[in-house]
């Protein structure tokens, strides 16, 4: 008896994967979309100078580009954000007003779908965290529902309210800087 139940509760997932796939492509969505561009951020590390009887740390900040991608796929509506290395937690509010900025953008419902972001970083990235990511990641949603490729030669920073309003940012000669390192064309603000 445990076995048939098991059994049927492994149909009733199925069945619920192939209704939501069936809602999305009702809804104009395909199976999955994706996105991806580089966007700047800016680093903190401490410097420490031992000349002194005390040790004494120096903020140091410089610029460096995070690779940020979207992936959308049927799902449940959930926006997950995967960081590596491990990084902050402000990126998981800036991911969730993103989608629904794309949403509202695009008119289109990502209910019945799975919002991925994933942001990437050199392993020598000490720790990056911060809204300023938010734009981008709107943008990156916003291109991938519309089966578009954004630009690589072009990157963005800024903060996004509910509206989709940006915002301001900090770091701008550190994240100018590293966009022009990079080969960015252009840096919107």
């Amino acid at each position: 008896e445990e076995q048939t139940i098991a059994d049927l509760q492994r149909k009733i997932d199925s069945l619920d994967a192939r209704v939501l796939t069936l809602q999305n492509a009702a809804n104009g969505s395909p199976a999955s979309r994706s996105a991806t561009l580089q966007g700047p951020a800016v680093l903190q590390s401490i410097q420490a100078d031992e000349r002194y009887p005390y040790w004494m740390g120096e903020v140091v900040t410089r610029g460096a580009m995070l690779d940020i991608s979207v992936e959308i796929q049927p799902g449940q509506g959930r926006v997950l954000v995967e960081t590596e290395p491990l990084m902050g937690i402000v990126f998981q509010d800036a991911a969730n007003t993103a989608v629904r900025v794309a949403e509202n953008v695009t008119g289109r419902s990502l209910s019945a779908s799975d919002v991925i972001f994933s942001i990437r970083a050199d392993a020598e990235v000490p720790a990056v965290d911060g809204p300023s990511a938010g734009a981008l990641m709107a943008a990156l949603a916003i291109a991938a529902l519309n089966g578009e490729t954004p630009d690589s030669s072009v990157t963005l920073t800024g903060t996004i309210d509910a509206g989709g309003h940006v915002g301001a940012i900090g770091g701008v000669l550190e994240k100018s800087q590293a966009a022009k390192e990079s080969g960015k064309r252009i840096i919107l603000l």
